[in-house]
């Protein structure tokens, strides 16, 4: 029998349902604020499973894309520069912010994300709701101008895996403060 090693992105998927379940134990033994509901939880789950679905179908349109673009960079940006990594961290999160503002505001890719503020409760599960059409509608276009800039896209990509490990925080009552900020905020296009 040949053992392989786990990739980190199964590591991520194994460390999100541990953390949802100490926060599940959390919920019902009153440690945090929050609520899960079995329906809804499992619902989140299915729509993570359909997104990973999707996004493996359509894992070979995104990467050519970002080939293509990489293709045609402006600067070569070495992997091995902290400086780069520096660099990156706030840039991907420039990114981040105005694909999130553009999935509020525009109607067309608000469609793609509004299932992820479909949920009844603010939990960890809501951070796994995720679209199944994100790719289909090009909601990774913001971070074209980091490919032609000359940042790989692999160095692209694991950075964005970095970041959305960190807003999977962010998707809870458990954190008093910004589940109250995040009430307090218009959701959808006006």
């Amino acid at each position: 029998m040949v053992t392989r090693a786990l990739s980190s992105a199964e590591w991520l998927i194994i460390a999100r349902f541990v953390l949802m379940g100490i926060e599940m134990l959390a919920v019902n033994v009153h440690l945090v604020r929050g609520q899960y509901e079995w329906r809804d939880t499992l619902a989140s789950i299915g729509m993570r499973i359909g997104n990973y679905s999707s996004n493996l179908l359509l894992a070979g349109v995104s990467l050519a894309v970002f080939t293509f673009l990489y293709e045609h960079r402006v600067f070569e940006i070495s992997t091995a520069s902290p400086l780069a990594w520096a660099a990156l961290f706030f840039l991907d999160d420039f990114a981040y912010y105005w694909f999130h503002r553009a999935s509020h505001e525009c109607r067309f890719w608000w469609a793609a994300h509004v299932n992820h503020h479909s949920s009844q409760h603010y939990n960890l599960s809501t951070a796994i709701r995720q679209p199944w059409t994100g790719v289909l509608v090009g909601t990774w276009a913001p971070w074209f101008p980091l490919v032609l800039l000359g940042f790989p896209p692999e160095m692209i990509f694991f950075q964005s895996g970095l970041s959305l490990l960190y807003q999977f925080w962010l998707h809870t009552e458990s954190i008093a403060a910004r589940a109250s900020a995040m009430t307090a905020s218009r959701l959808g296009p006006g």
